[in-house]
């Protein structure tokens, strides 16, 4: 990868479809490549490979900010919600792009979503939320590849940070491992837990969404929609 440039999946303007602030008018800036497949996750494991494992362009932080000004010139003040594949694999330029669209361009809210398996190279100025998502042992990720205590321990004590924790839940099971590998650990508040069913498609969305909020009411937890499959029936590009 460049230096200076970014390597990116897609851009897109839809809404925040998971998390925290679903439903959110955003720019979706996904970028290339990731450190985890998680081929647990049904017939095709993540949702997303096809796409993260392209780069459609790279762009400079401040050509990325130009491009979106461009094409959407009347978002400002939105979310602009950076995502991937893995962003912390290309720590220095997803902080540099923070930074110019907090600073100039209009002073987007910026989101981060990551696996929580990379530190970052410098604090996270100019990101107002962390959207941290862990892959569970389900995930089929070997343990040491997904599981990294000290960069969970450092997302869990941001301070002037918002951080909210989102899990993808295929069983029951995988509640255990929330609870005792992450709740417990490393003290995190229940109601900046979010549970998520897995699913590629708006059938299997469906399918088990029921469940995982009958888990969320039993354990206290919050639930995510998939609002993508839910209502476009597609994981990227929407």
């Amino acid at each position: 990868m460049s230096d200076d440039k970014i390597a990116i999946a897609e851009i897109f303007h839809s809404i925040q479809g998971e998390g925290l602030y679903a439903g959110v008018p955003a720019i979706f800036v996904r970028l290339a490549g990731c450190n985890l497949t998680c081929p647990g996750w049904g017939t095709t494991g993540c949702d997303t490979t096809e796409v993260w494992r392209h780069t459609w362009k790279k762009l400079t932080p401040e050509e990325t900010i130009v491009h979106i000004r461009s094409e959407w010139p009347n978002t400002e003040g939105w979310h602009l919600i950076i995502t991937g594949g893995e962003p912390t694999l290309q720590w220095n330029l997803v902080s540099r792009l923070a930074y110019q669209a907090n600073t100039y361009a209009g002073h987007y809210v910026v989101e981060l979503e990551t696996n929580g398996t990379i530190m970052p190279g410098s604090y996270p100025d100019h990101i107002a939320l962390i959207t941290c998502s862990p892959k569970l042992m389900s995930a089929g990720n070997p343990l040491k590849k997904a599981y990294v205590p000290e960069v969970l321990r450092y997302f869990a004590g941001l301070q002037h940070v918002d951080v909210v924790w989102k899990f993808v839940v295929q069983k029951e099971e995988d509640l255990e491992e929330v609870d005792l590998r992450y709740v417990r650990t490393f003290g995190l508040d229940k109601k900046e837990v979010y549970l998520m069913p897995e699913g590629a498609t708006c059938e299997a969305i469906q399918e088990h969404s029921k469940q995982v909020v009958e888990w969320c009411k039993k354990y206290g937890y919050r639930y995510s929609p998939r609002l993508q499959l839910s209502i476009w029936d597609k994981a990227t590009g929407v």
